[in-house]
């Protein structure tokens, strides 16, 4: 299929499941994980969370890494000390210049991405797209990127999960932003195992030359990226993904996630 075909059919298919997250929004009708009625209101996770599932969501907030966006409420109860880094960029080479999350990956949250990337629930992208944003202007610090994309999978990967629920994040980030979308730029040519519960070493390893650019970038105002992903979890995937968009020609990477 032909790119132009292809990123035709996408936009087609995200605008039907868009229809339908548009619609949960206007007219919530249940929690998006238990049932119960929703609580309302204008910001995430109201309209699409009871009060009980709402309760768990951590937010990141000013404690946040500046540079990869680690956030204590994430990872325990580490004592906040104001640093330019942190323990998991501190020392590390890494291709994005910012990087940011809206919450921490536990809780509601850790449930909706669950939902979106292994039981086909691609509504739970909405309330995980708003999160998204929430990180973007966190990590943007009101700099404009002139295009965004996402994380891409491996062909197989996504041809067993039938889409890249990266792709669908981005795609909501992007139409609430006003920028422009493309699922072309960067390629992974090889197959990853699930990191899982895999160290920061280890992932390093396994994602090393995992992505290669696929489309060279040279209009002046495509050379800022957005880079989006569901989860950040030792910064490793997102890294190699930027330098793989650095080596197509951006000249920065601003990345941001639902979750960290």
């Amino acid at each position: 299929m032909k790119p132009g075909l292809r990123r035709s059919v996408t936009t087609g298919m995200e605008a039907l499941w868009l229809l339908a997250g548009a619609k949960d929004l206007l007219f919530p009708r249940e929690c998006f994980l238990c049932g119960n009625l929703p609580i309302g209101g204008t910001i995430f996770p109201a309209p699409f969370l009871c009060a009980p599932c709402a309760s768990t969501v951590r937010y990141a907030g000013r404690e946040s890494c500046p540079r990869c966006g680690d956030f204590p409420s994430a990872r325990g109860d580490r004592p906040l000390i104001p640093s330019p880094s942190c323990s998991r960029c501190r020392g590390r080479d890494l291709a994005f210049d910012r990087c940011a999350s809206g919450a921490a990956y536990t809780g509601a949250v850790r449930s909706l991405v669950k939902l979106l990337k292994f039981s086909n629930a691609r509504r739970a992208a909405v309330p995980l797209g708003t999160l998204v944003v929430a990180g973007a202007l966190r990590a943007l610090r009101g700099e404009r990127p002139g295009i965004i994309t996402a994380v891409p999978l491996h062909p197989l990967k996504r041809l067993k999960r039938g889409y890249n629920q990266a792709d669908l994040l981005a795609g909501i980030v992007a139409r609430r932003m006003k920028i422009p979308f493309r699922s072309d730029l960067v390629r992974r040519v090889r197959y990853t195992p699930s990191q899982g519960a895999s160290r920061g070493r280890d992932r390093r390893a396994n994602l090393r030359g995992a992505f290669r650019p696929r489309t060279a970038l040279r209009r002046k105002e495509e050379l800022h990226v957005l880079l989006v992903d569901d989860v950040i979890s030792t910064a490793t995937t997102i890294d190699e993904c930027a330098r793989a968009l650095k080596e197509g020609g951006a000249s920065r990477v601003t990345a941001a996630s639902a979750a960290t």
